[in-house]
Order: structure tokens, then sequence, then C-alpha cells
């Protein structure tokens, strides 16, 4: 029951904290057919001047060679004067000075020519660089492209198959800068870097999801709310799965009100599979889709991209706990932007709605036992202290969470949340003077007398 995004551990450019607002209304969407926003072709004198490098590289103007069938080829066409990049491994060569759009919702695609001479190829016979938009406090997406051709490669990758890095879901309306990160040495030259106007960056259920997650010939019900969706490949229990997605729905409404969250910029969701085989085996193939590596999930449940993911259950069907869980980790991913966990609060917050929906059979008892009747093995210190560690203690999440949305913390909440993003953390400690006005022992005591109300004293 974790909630797992793709990370990597490479460069991150740093840029100023901006606390999450209420997204603003994304610009009209142009057609496809419209002509591509050309953001550098290099003809200007001074073109390379708007590319820095992070790492030891070579950066400057060279002539374009001839492109062979040009006029069949993808526009814009290389030609010309182009960027030349000799890049080592670990160079970060990046846009400087506002070429890029700060919101890139209007469009669906990115294109740009690569060139490796002969010589190049000899030395190396393929190059892996990611191509990166890095949003204004130095989270990205990002996309690996292997170059193993000579002469001119087109490149035409679709936004929303881009990956998110650095934490939490970048915002596609802050972009900050683009930039290519070589994984290795190489000598490139770049032009016609370029966006194409769409559909916009994010995934479409049915365009993008319905076939990896559940084959081509599979029924599929899918059920839109205002701001979430539920897919799912069970059969013949549509009233349910209707049932479910208002659950859910409201559910949101509840998250979104209690931690004062802003609306999604993209709706929640969530993909319930019939079957639990096909439900481990979707992560994988997402990962393929995004040139990217990943094994079967392990635990029932599984968030990543800030889509949730299970399967039914022989005995609890649609009630199964994990699926409302799961959702929960959605709507934070979407809206609280902390990062996807697992920590004391993520999974704190899950655990708490899923037992506001499913409650949790002996949960008093349990609550009795580890933090009542007996002095706790693990208090909230130890999860979000300074030597924080969570090891799944989600019934310690839970009465934590509890207790924040108790009194005297309750109308503290939302300001709490402000804090976390500020910090880029859910540590707890830092927060408990400047934001809920009391220290560890106190916290401990108001969650000692919480811990006594669940647990039915």
């Amino acid at each position: 029951m974790r909630s797992i995004r793709f990370l990597v551990g490479f460069f991150l450019f740093g840029m100023a904290v901006a606390r999450a607002q209420e997204p603003p209304a994304s610009p009209a969407a142009p057609k496809e057919t419209a002509a591509p926003l050309v953001l550098f072709d290099f003809e200007a004198r001074d073109a390379s001047r708007h590319f820095r490098a992070v790492t030891k590289s070579a950066i400057g103007p060279r002539p374009a060679p001839a492109l062979i069938d040009g006029a069949a080829a993808m526009a814009p066409l290389p030609g010309g004067t182009a960027l030349r990049i000799q890049g080592f491994a670990r160079t970060f060569v990046y846009a400087v000075d506002g070429h890029v759009p700060a919101d890139l919702r209007p469009y669906s695609e990115l294109r740009l020519w690569v060139h490796r001479s002969a010589d190049e190829v000899a030395r190396h016979a393929t190059t892996e660089v990611e191509l990166q938009f890095v949003e204004e406090e130095g989270v990205r997406y990002w996309r690996k492209v292997v170059l193993d051709q000579t002469g001119w490669q087109a490149i035409q990758l679709p936004l929303r198959w881009f990956s998110p890095a650095g934490g939490r879901l970048p915002r596609w309306d802050r972009i900050r800068t683009f930039g290519i990160y070589f994984r290795g040495p190489g000598e490139v030259l770049l032009d016609g870097i370029a966006l194409v106007p769409g559909t916009g960056p994010f995934l479409e259920p049915e365009r993008d999801l319905r076939t990896l997650a559940f084959g081509a010939d599979a029924p599929v019900v899918r059920i839109d709310r205002e701001h979430s969706w539920l897919m799912s490949d069970v059969q013949g229990h549509d009233g349910e799965l209707r049932e479910l997605a208002d659950e859910l729905a409201g559910l949101q409404r509840r998250v979104l009100t209690d931690f004062a969250l802003p609306l999604p910029m993209q709706p929640a969701g969530i993909l319930v599979f019939a079957k639990d085989a096909t439900y481990r085996a979707f992560p994988p193939r997402l990962a393929e889709q995004l040139a990217r590596n990943a094994g079967a999930p392990r635990s029932d449940g599984y968030t990543l991209l800030g889509i949730a993911t299970s399967s039914a259950d022989a005995e609890l069907g649609l009630r199964r706990p994990v699926l409302v869980h799961e959702f929960v980790h959605s709507v934070l991913e979407q809206s609280a932007r902390l990062g996807a966990g697992p920590d004391w609060f993520h999974e704190g917050v899950a655990a708490y709605y899923q037992n506001e929906l499913r409650p949790q059979a002996g949960l008093a008892e349990l609550i009795a036992h580890d933090y009542v009747d007996t002095v706790p093995k693990v208090r909230p210190i130890d999860v979000a202290g300074p030597k924080a560690r969570f090891g799944g203690q989600y019934i310690l999440g839970l009465t934590m969470v509890a207790t924040l949305l108790s009194e005297p913390y309750r109308a503290k909440v939302p300001a709490l949340v402000t804090a976390f993003q500020a910090a880029k953390s859910t540590a707890l400690g830092p927060q408990l003077g400047p934001v809920l006005q009391t220290d560890w022992e106190g916290f401990e005591a108001q969650w000692a007398r919480t811990c006594e109300r669940l647990a039915g004293r």
C-alpha cells in the first residue's frame, strides 16, 4: 500500500521555492494541425548564448550539415546554424533566458533534430541523454533518448510520456527551462527545437491507459466525475463501480477541504483490475512506455504518476479497503504536491480516510494495545522527528493525522501543509512551534488523548 513514483538520482536544478496554489485556467489548446512553436533554430548570431552548462562542456554555433530527403522530414527542418555540445558524463546544458514558455499545457509534443558525425559514432556507438523540462522549484519531467544514428536523427516525444523526477509531480504550467542531460560522453549538434500545439501534456485514460492496462480486447468500464475518474475491467458490477466512483469523488472533496488543497490540474484517477496478476503487470508496461524499467509491485496497491492502481478481491470485491487507500494517494499527489512518500503523512492520511470509508475491524483494540495500555514502542517523534524513519506504521500515522484533524490543531492544518511544501519535507518537528504552537511533549500528550478516544476509553 505504498505510493511510489519513478525517481532518479541525477542532477536537480535548484530553483526558488513557491507554494502550491489554485491552478489557473488552462489556455485553450490549439489544434494538432497548428504550426510548431520554434523555441531555438540557432540562426541568430548569439543564439548559442541562450544555453549554459552546469558541468564541463563545450557549447557553440556550428554550420548545420545538409539533411538528406529533407523535403519529407519533420518540421522544422535543420539547416543554417546548429548548436554544438560536447558533453561529458553528467553534463547538463539548459536554456537560460525565457525562450521556453512557462505554461506548456497547450502543447502536446517536443520536437528536435540531433546530429552525430561519423567520427563521433566511431568514438561512441550510442549516447544516452535525458531531455528535461525543469519546473520553478527544480523538480522536473524527463525522457531518456538513445542516440544511435549517424547524421541527423529526428526526435518526436509526446509530453505526456515524460517521466517526473525530483520528489513530486512537477507542474506543466510552471516550467522554468528546457535542457539536455548527458548520461555519458558525447558530441552532438542540436537544431529545430520546437513544441507542437495540441491536446496537452497529460495522460488521458481512454487514449493512453485503457489498452496499456487492460489489453486491446477487454471490456472496460470508465466512469468520470468532476475531478476524478475510475476505469475497470471488472464485469457485471457496473452499479457497484458507479457507487465506488461516487464514494471516491466525495472522499476527494473531503480531503481537499480538510487540508485546504487546490483542485488538481488533472483529475485524480484509479485503475481497478479484475485480476491481481493484471494489476501487477501494469507498472512494468507503463514504465516501458516511459522508457524506464520497473518491477511488478509487491504491495496490494500502488500509485504512480498520480494514478492509483489495485485489484478487486475475491472476498471483498470492490469494497476492498486498499482501493480507497490508493485513491487518497492519487489525490495527495495531484493536489498536495509533497512528493510520493512513503512517510508518516502520506500513509497516515491514506490510512485515516481508508478507515473512515472502510472501518477496520478491531482497530480500537489495536490502538489500545499498542498506544494506550502499554508504553508505545514507536511514538510520533520516531516517525516524524529529527531521526525519522517510517517503517510501515500505518496505524501510528492514522492516529497522528486524527490528532491533527482534531482540536486544537484542526484550523492550523492548512498552514502546516503549506509549511511542508515550502520545506519540501513532511518532518513535523520544525513546524511544531511556528505552525502548531506546541512542542514534541505537547503534541505527543495530545496524540495520547486522541489514541484514548480512538480506543474507546
